[in-house]
């Protein structure tokens, strides 16, 4: 079976797909990604640049307006819940893609951001949580 990485360009996701490569050095490995239309915060340079290093067999998606538009009905049946956040969109392509190409399984990057407080307010909440549990003395 093929591996599958969502690579986003990351952080995350980039050492896992390293990391893959390195437990994996004679498998084929596929990456999907989801480039963003806008320069300025489009990750491509860095999937390119962690693909070649990885020897990742690279796929993107680069979807446009229309694209949008028409996902957008299936994009609320397989969300089934409100969610206020966006990422949900490159995600459904990304995933989408891997289905077409024969992968049923992909490694990502999800999640490190909330394990090691990198967004906004998860730091605070952290140290509340330890507040809380008498441990911030430690």
């Amino acid at each position: 079976m093929d591996i599958g990485i969502a690579l986003s360009g990351g952080i995350d996701s980039s050492a896992i797909a390293l990391g893959t490569r390195h437990l994996n050095p004679d498998k084929e490995i596929h990456a999907f990604s989801f480039i963003a239309d806008d320069q300025e915060s489009s990750e491509e340079y860095w999937i390119d640049l962690v693909s070649k290093e990885a020897n990742l067999i690279s796929h993107k998606v680069k979807p446009s307006s229309n694209e949008l538009i028409g996902d957008f009905e299936e994009l609320i049946y397989y969300e089934d819940h409100p969610c206020g956040d966006f990422g949900i969109y490159p995600q459904h392509r990304v995933s989408k893609l891997a289905k077409k190409k024969g992968i049923k399984v992909l490694l990502s990057g999800e999640g490190g951001d909330e394990i090691f407080s990198g967004y906004t307010g998860f730091a605070s909440a952290y140290i509340a949580s330890l507040v809380c549990q008498c441990k911030f003395l430690e």
